[in-house]
């Protein structure tokens, strides 16, 4: 028979658990605040959360599997914060690309320590295959805002998927870039140049499908 455990202060077992895998999560993002992902060590992150080698494995298999699970967390923050601005948004095309990019570059910039891993993300081994897939959903939800939220042809479709997924690639670039003060500009303004880029990708492949209709 397996052991039975029991709640300690009546918190679950389960609970117990999920509450020392998220302090050990912050702890990643506190060491790969100051060090860079380089620093993201076991034996750092299990510190800086106060808990030992027993309760790391206890969630994590190893350095990589918790970089996975790094990545995976910030992104769900992102996601999180972007569902919640499209609830707001007016229904046109424009305001929610608005909407989208603003809650995504805030949610990734606003923390120091999100930004650099956005940054450092990329040159990863191990997390840069998970990384393209994020991007890769965001090309795929980005293409259906950039068609209206509505059936498209085919070929229209194939054109959405293509513009989004040059737009994502590139917005990652430019975040880098902004991050690393290679553009002169403020986020604001990141915002409403990538939303005129969104909006005139959109209006171009509308305009071609109905010449084509025509």
């Amino acid at each position: 028979m397996p052991p039975v455990v029991r709640p300690y202060r009546g918190v679950s077992a389960d609970d117990r658990r999920a509450q020392r895998r998220e302090r050990l999560l912050e702890a990643g993002l506190d060491v790969l605040g100051e060090q860079g992902i380089a620093g993201v060590t076991m034996t750092a992150v299990r510190r800086r959360a106060g808990l030992t080698d027993r309760y790391f494995y206890e969630s994590f298999r190893d350095r990589d599997d918790f970089l996975l699970a790094l990545l995976a967390h910030s992104v769900q923050l992102v996601n999180t914060a972007v569902l919640r601005a499209l609830e707001d948004a007016p229904d046109d095309t424009p305001s929610r690309v608005r909407a989208v990019l603003a809650a995504a570059l805030t949610e990734m910039t606003d923390d120091p320590r999100q930004a650099r891993a956005f940054r450092e993300a990329a040159g990863d081994p191990a997390i840069r295959p998970h990384l393209n897939l994020a991007l890769a959903a965001y090309a795929k939800a980005g293409a259906w805002e950039l068609g209206g939220r509505r059936k498209r042809t085919k070929q229209d479709q194939a054109r959405l998927e293509l513009a989004a997924t040059v737009l994502v690639g590139g917005l990652a670039n430019a975040v880098t870039s902004w991050l690393e003060g290679g553009l002169k500009i403020t986020r604001a303004e990141l915002i409403d140049e990538c939303t005129h880029l969104y909006v005139a990708a959109a209006e171009s492949i509308d305009r071609r499908s109905r010449s084509r209709r025509e």
